[in-house]
This record gives C-alpha cells, sequence and structure tokens, in this order.
C-alpha cells in the first residue's frame, strides 16, 4: 500500500492506498500492544498466502499497476482479511483480541468496497 500511495497515477488508487496505510497501521499498532501484553510475538513479515496475493503487485506499471493493486491488496486480501478476521472474533477466548478484531473489522468491508468502485470506474 506505501508503494501504491506514492507510485500510483490515479488519485483515486492514492487515496485508497493511503487510507489503507493508515488505517492498516492504527490496527497493527493496536494488536501489537495486544501482543506485547499476552508476550506474544507477531511475526515481521506477510505469511505466504499474504506474500502470493501481493508479490507481483510492483512489477506493473500504469493502468495495470492500478489493475493489480485494487484486485490484490483492495480485493483480494480484504476478502481473506475478513474471513479471518471473522473467524477470529468467534473462536477466540481472548478478551483484549476479540475486542481488537471487532474494532478492526468494520473498516475492512469499507475497505473493499472502495477498492470494487474504482474496479467499477
Amino acid at each position: 500500500s506505501r508503494l501504491a500511495a506514492s507510485r500510483a497515477a490515479d488519485p483515486r488508487v492514492k487515496s485508497l492506498a493511503a487510507s489503507l496505510v493508515r488505517d492498516h497501521a492504527e490496527a497493527h499498532d493496536a494488536l501489537q500492544r495486544v501482543a506485547q501484553a499476552h508476550n506474544y510475538p507477531l511475526p515481521d513479515q506477510l505469511s505466504e498466502d499474504q506474500q502470493s496475493l501481493v508479490s507481483h503487485v510492483p512489477s506493473h506499471k500504469g493502468k495495470a499497476f492500478h489493475s493489480a493493486f485494487r484486485q490484490r491488496v483492495g480485493v483480494d486480501a480484504h476478502v481473506a482479511s475478513i474471513k479471518l478476521l471473522e473467524r477470529g472474533s468467534r473462536s477466540t477466548r481472548v478478551p483484549d483480541l476479540k475486542a481488537w478484531i471487532d474494532a478492526t473489522l468494520p473498516t475492512m468491508p469499507e475497505h473493499l468496497k472502495q477498492a470494487r468502485a474504482l474496479k467499477s470506474t
């Protein structure tokens, strides 16, 4: 998302990317606090599944970059994240983790909606 915020030519893609960077940084910081409270280290890199979703995006240029970013980061990654958070919300027995999920989850469908709106224009 940082790459798209700086590299995208389309202002709508730049705006979405900036929102993703901001919202995901806030969510990560909050999750980091939960993890530290439970002495649980967070991974310092994307999972293989996450990496496979976004790895080819930087290789594109121009409209192909915008399209790849919207689809892979805006749509595919958010669909996967929403499913993961919904499953986590139902299954976690850690109250502050559930609170983090419940606070974070509402922004994900909004990001997805924004990405899908870009795709249709």
